[in-house]
């Protein structure tokens, strides 16, 4: 028997050893080194910040900063272990004001890839820099320099085959290091920052931007949202969040930052989402960001070596203000009137539950039995008058000579309410129907029908181009999922600096009349929001917004065979809610009717 007890022996690791191992707690991927060299070149008072990288950060990260500088001796032990210019005390530590620990996260960096800093104070002539190897530190030389410093690091786990592979594709690690940079951007409105990859600019933030507007990278383009503002003194609360119908299928787009830290926190999402109860379908989640400000002494930061994470000293104080907070925000929404007359424009609005304007589409003009038009009037038998409200339906889906010994109970289409929901009488019982969401499911479903059943929805090439309004970032994720776009019908080609063109369009959108000209940066810019989820996922979400956009609107007018043909397409497709979770009808029963008006039945 070989005896391993010398093997097993216990024995001091090199420190080069040591420090890489360490190193694996605040270095995991490119995105771990950019964050932990943008919150230092935050905490160094800087006002504008690049980021520049290559092969998504593995084979260059470069972070270059206008802020306070190092002279010799602090860039010099900057690059060694537990050296920080931000905690002396254990007082410092308990009550932690800056992002980071400037100098503490370098000597990991270092440890890990080739590293070159180069630094200098405003005051000084001349500035410095020096090299780190792999944790092989050279001495500090003097150089030519702008006040600030630069970062470079260059092949990121080169020498640690075993961390290396564990990187993700290009594009998937340039998208975090993306995330990372919006992230700082939004709780940051006095920095400029800028992105680059392979030397093309991807991202620029706009200084001085106001929350919403700053937030946009994040989630998307919000219009009308809920803006919360609440709070006084050491603990306040501020952001904004969209509208249920600008709701989206996943959490990613709604973002936490305490003392302009980003964070993950439960306790406040679990207040949002209580104080958004009800409004919200199941599975659609609201996009927005809240900013919580509170004394450093009563949040502990150190709960995750990423400080990711954070512990409130008084939680039930925070829930309280953040849930407040948002149901203020939902209270103060004053109602808005339904105008009864043409807009200046000449078209009428209307108005959704949750009060949100939208444009009305005229009708489509060829309404075929196909995808361009998910029902059709010859589909409906004949009626006498388009306002004959007599005529009696012989229920959804069922012509008259189908109908047999047990009829269903006769529909009576009465008309629309509100320009938005279809009235219907169904033997005793009163229904009314989400003329959108309903002619939404409809088409959702023959989208996703001719997709399993041809490998991908039929498209039409646009006359004219539409250069989307998009951000370098959204435009740059956009493209990054080009192919799975394609085969739901949308063809998009980079077109200049942070610009994409869109060539093609869905076919229903076009022969339904609403393909040229339709502004579908919205539905875009929310699944660049989507672009890191599964395939299959990302899929359903664009059908959906797809279906969503193409659809009738509420506050446009029907006439009479058009609300009796979408009721039998509602019947023959056999569909219940819309994609996003809305039901299509509500029923009032004859009963709970007459037990309102106090006549027990």
């Amino acid at each position: 028997m070989v005896d391993d007890r010398k093997e097993r022996s216990i024995k001091i690791l090199p420190l080069n050893l040591a420090n890489q191992i360490a190193a694996g707690e605040v270095v995991e991927r490119p995105l771990s080194v950019v964050k932990e060299l943008l919150e230092n070149s935050l905490d160094a008072g800087s006002d504008q910040i690049e980021v520049a990288v290559e092969k998504g950060g593995k084979r260059l990260i470069r972070v270059s900063d206008n802020g306070y500088g190092m002279d010799r001796q602090d860039l010099e032990l900057s690059v060694h272990p537990h050296a920080t210019s931000k905690i002396s005390t254990e007082a410092d530590l308990a009550a932690i004001s800056t992002l980071g620990f400037r100098g503490e996260a370098l000597a990991s960096i270092g440890s890990v890839s080739r590293m070159t800093i180069t630094s200098r104070r405003s005051q000084d002539l001349e500035g410095w820099r020096i090299k780190v190897d792999f944790g092989h530190i050279s001495p500090p030389r003097v150089a030519g320099c702008r006040p600030g410093t630069v970062v470079e690091v260059e092949d990121l786990f080169e020498r640690l085959p075993a961390r290396r592979r564990f990187l993700r594709q290009d594009r998937t690690e340039m998208a975090h290091v993306a995330q990372v940079v919006r992230l700082l951007a939004a709780a940051h409105p006095e920095v400029e920052f800028s992105l680059l990859s392979s030397g093309r600019e991807v991202f620029r933030s706009v200084r001085g931007a106001e929350t919403c507007e700053r937030i946009a990278p994040l989630a998307g383009r919000l219009h009308g949202p809920f803006r919360v503002l609440s709070g006084t003194g050491a603990l306040k609360v501020k952001g904004c969040f969209s509208r249920p119908e600008e709701g989206v299928s996943s959490l990613r787009a709604f973002h936490f930052f305490v003392n302009r830290r980003p964070v993950k926190s439960r306790l406040m999402w679990r207040a949002v989402s209580e104080a958004l109860r009800g409004r919200f379908m199941k599975g659609i989640y609201p996009a927005g960001a809240l900013f919580l400000e509170i004394d450093p002494s009563q949040v502990d930061v150190n709960v995750h070596p990423s400080k990711s994470e954070v512990r409130f000293a008084d939680s039930q104080s925070v829930y309280r203000l953040v849930y407040g907070a948002v149901r203020n925000a939902l209270e103060a929404e004053e109602p808005l009137v339904v105008s009864q007359g043409p807009s200046p424009g000449g078209e009428e609005a209307m108005i959704h539950e949750e009060g949100v304007m939208e444009e009305v589409l005229p009708w489509p003009k060829d309404m075929t039995r196909d995808l361009s038009a998910p029902f059709s009037n010859q589909d409906s038998p004949p009626c006498r008058n388009g306002q004959d409200s007599s005529f009696v339906h012989p229920g959804p889906g069922k012509p008259p000579e189908a109908l047999g010994d047990a009829p269903a109970a006769p529909i009576r289409v009465i008309g629309q309410y509100n320009l938005a929901y279809i009235v219907v009488e169904e033997g005793q019982d009163l229904v009314l129907v989400d003329q959108h969401a309903a002619h939404e499911a409809i088409v959702f479903k023959r989208l996703t029908r001719e997709l399993d059943a041809r490998g991908g929805v039929l498209s039409q090439p646009l006359a004219f181009p539409q250069v989307l309004d998009l951000s370098p970032d959204e435009a740059e994720t956009l493209l990054a999922v080009s192919e799975e776009l394609k085969s739901i019908g949308l063809e998009l080609q980079p077109f200049g600096p942070g610009e994409v063109a869109l060539r093609a369009v869905p076919e229903f959108l076009a022969a339904s009349g609403r393909g040229e000209g339709a502004d579908l940066t919205g539905v875009l810019s929310r699944l660049a929001l989507d672009a890191g989820t599964r395939p299959s996922e990302l899929i359903r979400e664009a059908l959906a917004s797809l279906a969503c956009h193409g659809a009738i609107k509420a506050g446009e007018p029907l006439g009479q065979a058009q609300m009796e043909s979408l009721l039998d397409e509602m019947d023959r497709e056999g569909v219940t809610h819309c994609p996003h979770g809305r039901p299509l009808r509500i029923r009032y029963t004859i009963s709970s009717i007459m037990k309102g008006f106090g006549r027990v039945r």
